[in-house]
């Protein structure tokens, strides 16, 4: 899997797969955009009327950044996306 962070022109950052990129093109799936409400950075879907997995091809130009995620953030992604269904690590009451 490459997670990448990118942000884009109109401020919006988004966590995703990165499929491929060019010079031109960047093509991501399964992305999730990051919006803090006001206590802590809530994960979204990036585009809810996509079907889950579907690409989606950006240009290049429409892009500030494309940067490394935080450890915990790309933990967090894994986990999202995992076909795994793993038991909580707490006790539920």
């Amino acid at each position: 899997m490459n997670i990448k962070l990118l942000k884009t022109t109109s401020g919006e950052e988004v966590m995703c797969e990165v499929v491929s990129m060019d010079s031109n093109r960047l093509v991501i799936k399964n992305g999730l955009t990051m919006v803090w409400d006001g206590k802590n950075i809530q994960a979204i879907p990036f585009s809810v009327n996509c079907k889950d997995g579907v690409e989606i091809n950006f240009n290049r130009d429409n892009m500030q950044f494309i940067t490394e995620p935080r450890e915990d953030m790309v933990e967090q992604y894994k986990k999202q996306f995992s076909p795994i269904i793993t038991k909580p690590t707490t006790i539920i009451t």
